[in-house]
């Protein structure tokens, strides 16, 4: 898996330019969920997984269910849940550079980065609804799209759990 440094240095001015003072944390988690969802696609490969819908959707996911995997505990690393928020802002910040959405970008294999960032939203604020409220509360994912969060976490969950059962220890 390689990740560019030019994907970093995006993350990095992305950040910056939403307003971060200090930009280096936020795209650092960004980079982090990146390599998360490229290592997505190589265990889809590798295993050869049927997955339904796009592989970019699935590997989204798949990056949501492993950073929020809690530890033998049941405690989600704070880092990871870090790394979650941050890759969905870093979609948002993605949207907010390009004015104009075409066909192209409709059919283009990622879904659009708003899309994206709704996605990841969801089903973060899915995964601990309680815990994640301020998500709707601060209006950054719609009541009327997080009242379907928590099913859509745990179809996810349920999914991934089956996928990948033969593969882990």
């Amino acid at each position: 898996i390689t990740i560019c440094y030019e994907d970093a240095d995006l993350s990095m001015r992305s950040f910056q330019k939403a307003g971060d003072s200090d930009p280096i944390p936020a795209a650092i988690n960004a980079e982090i969920a990146t390599f998360y969802h490229e290592l997505a696609h190589a265990v889809i490969d590798i295993y050869d997984l049927p997955i339904t819908g796009r592989e970019e959707d699935a590997s989204d996911q798949l990056v949501v269910f492993l950073l929020l995997e809690p530890d033998e505990n049941g405690v989600v690393n704070p880092a990871a849940e870090g790394a979650v928020r941050d890759y969905a802002r870093m979609f948002e910040q993605y949207a907010a550079g390009q004015d104009i959405l075409v066909e192209a970008d409709f059919a283009a294999k990622h879904s659009v980065n708003k899309t994206r960032m709704y996605n990841v939203l969801c089903w973060f604020y899915g995964h601990d609804p309680a815990e994640h409220a301020d998500l709707v509360t601060d209006g950054l994912l719609p009541q009327d799209r997080a009242d379907g969060c928590e099913d859509e976490y745990r179809q996810l969950d349920k999914s991934w759990s089956k996928l990948l059962e033969p593969y882990l220890d």
